[in-house]
């Protein structure tokens, strides 16, 4: 991952102005950009270091004809780097304390498999809770993970202070679900229950509390796999949402971030601080710093596919 030399803030601090609106919709910087000398080193450099050889290790296979962990990274990481569609914010609600999105969670899982490939310790404690629980942790148990997903951090609509959500994109639903039942299952070995409940008119495996609070659950809706912290959490994932891009503090956020990125992160801190009791703040300087503060967003565009290389941009909106 490139850092540019001189990462560039935006910053408003004019409390009458608006944040005028940014271009979102210029295509993907090219390797070859001019005022970027410390992007055109590196790729330069990754070149050069395939020309030469020097890193051909990384083409290297196994004896068997399978690629090498190091050969099945590189390829995974450039399946990650691909741009977002960006279709998952849809599923994201308008009033979301805060999100991360990105793609192909199955590739992100065989780069940390080829990792712990690569230390016999982990790998041996990965084996045993493997036999633990009953669940073969290789690539294809999450084979099926391969669109745009999303972490979700979402107003309480009832007694929970916050709800939270994950949400899959899923085109191959039957092995979603077999995934999701063997955990279920393995789970219930261990002493936890499952109970079929119908929320938002979906059906929803889930698991509540010793006073009958459901506090996880899972189901399927709209080709998406929704996994689901507290009910609150759950009835955002699987209902019908007004979505995060008809927000307009996520609007002027997301004008000022690459149109064609990998992902978004996004925390609106007004609705963060909310959350938080005025007294759990040391003295009053953290949080005159942070009132201030609207939302603070980023997104990463990809510069080099082929080298991995990408460019962040962090942007913090004080209106």
């Amino acid at each position: 991952v490139e850092i540019p030399a001189s990462p560039t803030v935006e910053r408003r601090a004019n409390s009458e102005e608006q944040v005028p609106p940014a271009t979102n919709t210029d295509a993907l910087p090219g390797a070859e950009d001019p005022d970027d000398e410390l992007l055109q080193e590196l790729v330069k450099a990754s070149s050069d270091a395939n020309a030469e050889g020097k890193i051909d290790d990384i083409a290297k296979t196994k004896e068997d004809g399978e690629p090498s962990p190091k050969s099945d990274t590189l390829e995974a990481m450039k399946a990650q780097s691909k741009a977002n569609p960006g279709k998952i914010l849809q599923e994201i609600p308008s009033d979301a304390v805060g999100f991360v999105s990105s793609r192909d969670l199955a590739s992100a899982w065989r780069i940390a498999l080829n990792t712990i490939e690569e230390d016999p310790d982990t790998k041996e404690q990965l084996e045993y809770m493997a036999e633990t629980f009953g669940i073969k942790l290789d690539a294809d148990l999450l084979a099926w993970a391969t669109g745009e997903y999303a972490l979700a951090l979402v107003k309480a609509r009832g007694e929970s202070p916050v709800g939270f959500f994950a949400t899959f994109e899923v085109e191959d639903e039957s092995a979603a679900k077999g995934t999701m039942d063997d955990i279920a299952d393995a789970i219930e070995e261990q002493g936890g229950d499952f109970d079929s409940e119908t929320i938002e008119g979906v059906d929803v495996q889930v698991m509540s509390d010793p006073y009958g609070d459901v506090w996880f659950g899972y189901g399927f809706t709209d080709n998406h796999l929704i996994i689901g912290f507290t009910e609150d959490g759950i009835e955002q994932g699987v209902g019908d949402v007004e979505p995060i891009t008809d927000d307009d503090t996520f609007k002027t956020v997301q004008s000022h971030l690459p149109g064609q990125n990998t992902g978004y992160f996004y925390l609106n801190v007004d609705r963060t601080l909310d959350l938080i009791p005025p007294d759990a703040f040391y003295g009053d300087q953290s949080l005159a710093f942070l009132e201030p503060i609207k939302a603070i967003g980023g997104a990463s565009a990809v510069t080099n596919p082929d080298s991995g290389l990408g460019k962040a941009t962090v942007f913090i909106y004080i209106p």
